[in-house]
């Protein structure tokens, strides 16, 4: 058995985590994704503010908001076809809940701000 589908006996989970806000798992709940715009979406939650990076400078952890995701890396993680990610992509884009500058895309954490 692999430590991804382990559990404690109180049922938490053993293993590598993502540190998501509440507020942003209570938005992505409440607002209506396309199957494709979900998995997409997902994946850019977890590639950014869902990965602690140290700043070398500080020594603190903190949440990244960008990040380079090219696009084999969708394919690979969400097993859509390209096209059904760059639609995604553009979906969310128009929704501002991402930002891009080419495979550089943004979390916009503003949650107000989503459309």
């Amino acid at each position: 058995m692999n430590g991804t589908s382990m559990v404690y006996p109180d049922h938490s989970p053993v293993g590598r985590y993502s540190a998501i806000g509440n507020d942003v798992l209570e938005k992505v709940a409440d607002i209506e994704l396309t199957r494709a715009e979900r998995k997409v979406l997902d994946r850019i939650i977890k590639d950014t503010v869902g990965y602690p990076e140290e700043q070398k400078w500080t020594k603190q952890i903190v949440r990244r908001v960008t990040y380079e995701i090219p696009i084999e890396r969708f394919i690979e993680k969400t097993e859509l076809s390209q096209t059904e990610i760059s639609t995604a992509l553009n979906n969310l884009e128009q929704r501002k809940i991402i930002t891009r500058d080419g495979d550089k895309i943004t979390f916009n954490h503003h949650l107000d701000q989503w459309i």
